[in-house]
């Protein structure tokens, strides 16, 4: 072979080599990387000796994808659809899993004017829902992007259920309220602590595609596990 052939044969090895030992050292530092970021912390903690202890990565926290099979309940408020209230408001696709469908049976529903932003109001509503024992329903002219991270946070981990509905203008929001029986609040009274109890709403259920939602009535005396009689009709929905 002539020296120029053997010339490009050994620029080729070791070019190879060059790149699999760059791969080698990529993967290296991954592995290291991931390991800082979920070995126990450094730290003495008095009374803990830290063998259970490790930082959290964003899979550990997400919950698994809901099954597509619905539970009884929660066919049972699908199907409650066309005798519930249509409520024009939107909510965030990663709220609604793999089925694009959210579905909270028996929520504690809360109505705010203006945009949801501060950490107090988010600290002020979540505590006051997770006292209730229901899951969340957020009905608010608009969520920053922190607010709808910290709700997302608290579904994800199972603190508590949370469904924010962005609807805009202030007719809708206490056409909201009313439906649920409780009253449209300010965001701001809430950053302020103020959350007094008549400001619950409630209903049998909470279903949203995302484009819309339908609320569903509260269930007659004595048939707790049916839906009431039509509020709205809902149409479309048959």
């Amino acid at each position: 072979m002539s020296p120029e052939i053997w010339a490009i044969i050994v620029i080729i090895a070791v070019g190879g080599a060059a790149v699999a030992l760059g791969w080698a050292r990529d993967q290296a530092r991954s592995t290291a990387s991931l390991k800082r970021l979920t070995e126990a912390p450094k730290g003495h903690i008095p009374g803990f000796d830290g063998s259970d202890a490790r930082y959290l990565t964003e899979a550990d926290v997400l919950p698994a994808e809901p099954s597509a099979e619905l539970t009884p309940a929660e066919r049972t408020l699908l199907d409650a659809r066309p005798t519930g209230r249509v409520v024009p408001g939107r909510t965030p696709a990663s709220f609604l899993g793999g089925r694009g469908l959210a579905i909270l049976e028996r929520p504690a529903v809360l109505v705010t004017g203006g945009e949801v932003s501060s950490t107090h109001a988010l600290l002020t509503a979540l505590g006051a829902a997770k006292r209730r024992g229901r899951p969340l329903v957020w009905v608010a002219e608009a969520f920053d992007d922190r607010a709808l991270d910290t709700l997302r946070a608290n579904a994800a981990t199972g603190r508590l259920p949370c469904l924010p509905v962005r609807l805009a203008g202030s007719g809708r929001l206490a056409d909201a309220a009313e439906a649920t029986g409780g009253r449209v609040m300010e965001a701001s009274d809430l950053a302020a602590d103020y959350l007094p109890e008549d400001a619950w709403g409630a209903c049998a259920g909470w279903v949203s595609d995302g484009e819309r939602s339908w609320l569903i009535p509260d269930a007659a005396p004595g048939s707790p596990d049916t839906p009431g009689s039509p509020t709205q009709p809902a149409p479309g929905t048959a």
